[in-house]
């Protein structure tokens, strides 16, 4: 099998990238209040992530510096894995079916004949 996947909490997802875009997109912004007040969060600026921190007082809000956000690992996943899954449950009530099936007709031929 192929992992092309990577996971971030529970869920597989297709590629690296679209992990570490579910994984920035969850991180909540921080404010450290105070007389000066910081807010730091996670940006995504041209297809890249940024860390953003800015400077909050009472009269202005600056940018206090724009970093590319560390690219994080995860745990490899197989994303084809869970329809291999619904496959092999699929064709396991098929075959319950046709064995069914197969038994009401062999009934019916034992009561005809």
């Amino acid at each position: 099998m192929a992992y092309t996947g990577a996971i971030v909490g529970a869920k597989c997802y297709n590629t690296s990238a679209e992990a570490v875009d579910a994984f920035y997109s969850a991180s909540a912004p921080v404010l450290s209040s105070g007389s000066t007040s910081y807010l730091t969060e996670f940006v995504k600026e041209s297809g890249a992530w940024k860390l953003k921190q800015w400077t909050i007082t009472a009269s202005s809000t600056t940018l206090r510096y724009s970093r590319d956000a560390p690219i994080p690992t995860f745990p490899a996943c197989d994303p084809t894995e869970k329809f291999f899954d619904g496959m092999t449950l699929g064709w396991g009530i098929a075959a319950a079916m046709i064995a069914v099936s197969a038994l009401m007709l062999a009934r019916r031929g034992a009561r005809s004949g």
